[in-house]
């Protein structure tokens, strides 16, 4: 990049730096995909003319250009001409079971946060992404949500139409303030996987969505979804060379497509959601802020509460709160025990 501006840090990897640990096998090269297409209940998904339409024809046109330089509105406007063309195209992605590698491009731009504007870790990464990768993106997501939804755990209130950090809050306020009105002491233990959506293991991850019931090339094609990733970063009137992402948690322009502007944790709610770019096979993450990272999230995270067994859990996303009404020092222990079975 150009040099930065006064005051302004170098940005050239800004929003790469790695994280230190994962939540598993960081690598997804050696996951087979090999799920019979008997047993899979989402095999394939064929896309039609008339979903791509109304699809671009909701599309917010208030949105930043991505690396595509298409806007949003052009999509709007030529919707009923162009959209045959992407069908064409989107379809032929899924039968080949990838994700072109052009729109696994992302260009980031800092927003400013707090404190020294001279310090890189004080501006956001937000991730602009390819408007039409987000058209086939929310094309797949409208196709397989309610099957995922129906098997998100009732536990799980984040990024999901109807529930929120609100919900989340009332739920546990509900449940413990019971026991607390009677006289009864609840122990509530806060909990926030730190960097969560960098540490995601691909492997274990793939494993869970084909255990959930995708396969062929479906599958095949959220593989190709989750890898090979990149960015580059735009700032101060320049662009950064291309690079692969590493790890990182950025933010990105895209609304949640099930609630949107659905805040981002149960303790903190901006309105603005997250992304991801390039994701090679050495690097644990979900696409955040893209129409499917973190639906995909969910599902990695939605055995959580089965590791509890004696305490009650409410989640937002990773944001987990554990609790339990304290009796007798037997149930101090079991919701130890039941913390130790979470972050084992």
């Amino acid at each position: 990049m150009s040099p930065p501006a006064q005051g302004r840090p170098s940005l050239g990897k800004f929003g790469n730096r790695p994280s230190t640990t994962s939540l598993g096998s960081t690598y997804i090269s050696d996951v087979t995909l090999t799920t019979s297409l008997g047993s899979a209940y989402m095999s394939d998904v064929t896309l039609t003319t008339s979903e791509v339409v109304e699809i671009q024809q909701n599309l917010d046109q208030n949105k930043a250009m991505g690396p595509d330089q298409l806007l949003a509105r052009i999509l709007r406007v030529t919707a009923e001409v162009i959209a045959p063309s992407f069908t064409d195209l989107f379809n032929k992605s899924l039968r080949l079971g990838t994700f072109p590698e052009d729109w696994k491009l992302a260009n980031v731009v800092p927003a400013y946060k707090k404190d020294k504007k001279d310090q890189v870790e004080n501006y956001r990464p937000i991730s602009l992404l390819p408007i039409v990768s987000k058209v086939l993106e929310r094309c797949i997501f409208n196709n397989i949500k309610d099957h995922v939804l129906s098997l998100i755990t009732k536990c799980q209130h984040g990024f999901i139409v109807g529930r929120s950090c609100v919900t989340q809050l009332v739920g546990v306020l509900d449940q413990s303030g019971a026991y607390i009105d009677n006289g009864g002491q609840v122990d509530i233990i806060y909990l926030d996987m730190s960097k969560a959506f960098d540490k995601v293991s691909h492997h274990k991850l793939l494993q869970k969505v084909r255990q959930y019931g995708f396969g062929g090339k479906l599958l095949s094609w959220l593989k190709s979804y989750l890898c090979n990733r990149t960015q580059r970063v735009i700032a101060v009137g320049a662009t950064s060379k291309t690079l692969p992402v590493t790890s990182r948690v950025p933010q990105s322009a895209p609304e949640c497509p099930e609630c949107p502007r659905v805040p981002q944790s149960a303790s903190e709610c901006p309105r603005v959601p997250q992304s991801a770019p390039r994701v090679p096979p050495e690097c644990p993450r979900v696409p955040q802020g893209s129409i499917l990272g973190r639906m995909l999230f969910l599902l990695y995270a939605n055995s959580l509460p089965d590791v509890v067994h004696s305490s009650q859990i409410a989640t937002f996303a990773d944001d987990t709160k554990i609790f339990k009404a304290i009796k007798s020092p037997c149930d101090s222990i079991d919701l130890q025990e039941d913390l130790s079975n979470l972050v084992s």
